[in-house]
C-alpha cells in the first residue's frame, strides 16, 4: 500500500449514497465494457438496481470512499462475519474503481487496506463474488483463488457469469509473527 493512500480514504455515511451510486455505475461501465455486451452492462447498471444495492451495502459492513484531488474515484465495502470468537470470515461486497484510479493503483491499495482491516478484526479468510470476465483475473493477480464453481446470474433477462473468489489471510499473520 502506498504511504499516502490512507489519507485518501473517507468512511462513507448515509449522506454519501448518491456519490457511491455514481462511482459504482461509472466503474462498472468503464471496467466491464471490454468484457461484457451492451445488454449485460445495462442489466448491471440499472439505476434502480444500483441504488437498491448501495442502500443494502450501507446497512451492513463498512464502506470507504477513495477521494483523490477532490473527486471520488472508487470505494470498497467490507463485511465481517464471525462463527465464533477468532473464527471470522470477511466478505468484500464491492471493489469499484474508475479506470484512472486503477491506473494509479488505488484499487489494489484499497484491497490491501480492507484485507488488513479484516485481519486486524480476527478474520482468517476473505471472500468475494466476482464477475468472471472482468474481475476474476484482477482478484487472481491479488492472490485470490476460485472458491467454487462459476454460475450465471440472470438480471433483467440477461445472464452474467460470476465466480466466488477467496483468499486466506493466514500468510499475513504468519509473516507478522516471523518479523
Amino acid at each position: 500500500m502506498s504511504e499516502n493512500f490512507r489519507e485518501l480514504l473517507v468512511q462513507a455515511t448515509p449522506a454519501d449514497v448518491d456519490v457511491i451510486c455514481d462511482v459504482k455505475l461509472r466503474s462498472i461501465q468503464e471496467i466491464c465494457m471490454p468484457y461484457l455486451d451492451a445488454d449485460q452492462i445495462a442489466a448491471l447498471t440499472s439505476p434502480a438496481r444500483i441504488r437498491d444495492s448501495v442502500t443494502r451495502e450501507m446497512n451492513r459492513g463498512k464502506i470507504w470512499l477513495v477521494k483523490f484531488k477532490e473527486k471520488y474515484e472508487g470505494y470498497v465495502h467490507l463485511r465481517l462475519q464471525y462463527k465464533s470468537a477468532g473464527d471470522g470470515t470477511a466478505t468484500i461486497d464491492g471493489v469499484y474503481f474508475r479506470k484512472k484510479a486503477r491506473e494509479r493503483g488505488h484499487d489494489l491499495d484499497a484491497l490491501r487496506y480492507i484485507e488488513e482491516e479484516a485481519r486486524k478484526s480476527g478474520c482468517y479468510k476473505i471472500k468475494c463474488l466476482a464477475i468472471r470476465a472482468s474481475q476474476g483475473p484482477w482478484f487472481e493477480a491479488a492472490g485470490y483463488y476460485e472458491a467454487g464453481p462459476a454460475y450465471r446470474q440472470i438480471q433483467d433477462g440477461v445472464s452474467v457469469e460470476f465466480v466466488p473468489m477467496a483468499k486466506t489471510l493466514f500468510n499475513i499473520l504468519k509473516d507478522e509473527k516471523s518479523a
